[in-house]
């Protein structure tokens, strides 16, 4: 299907066996929708990888803000094991930190 698709998909007669094959498979649709998205003028395609950018830094931001938030949940865990006298090795090993770390914490 993939194939049809890639070569019959810029010929206009061929149009009704590509959208056969569009409407059978639901990821050959987001491919086609995709293709007509950035096939467009110059302005089109910098405005698509412009949203693209975005979308991608926004996800790893808040990746990121995610991955600080378990961090400094794990460091609180830390001083709290530590001042119940949990040893740090056991403290690094359960919380998934480094003994430097947990040391500082």
């Amino acid at each position: 299907m993939w194939s049809i698709f890639f070569k019959f998909a810029p010929d206009i007669k061929r149009r009704d066996v590509v959208n056969k094959v569009i409407a059978e498979k639901g990821e050959i649709a987001m491919a086609s929708a995709l293709l007509m998205e950035i096939s467009q003028d110059e302005h089109q395609r910098a405005k698509y990888r412009s949203r693209r950018m975005f979308e991608t830094d926004q996800t790893s931001n808040i990746l990121t803000a995610e991955k600080r938030g378990e961090n400094r949940k794990a460091l609180e865990g830390a001083r709290n094991l530590k001042a119940e006298g949990i040893p740090h090795v056991v403290i690094s090993k359960a919380l998934g930190l480094t003994l430097a770390e947990v040391e500082s914490a």
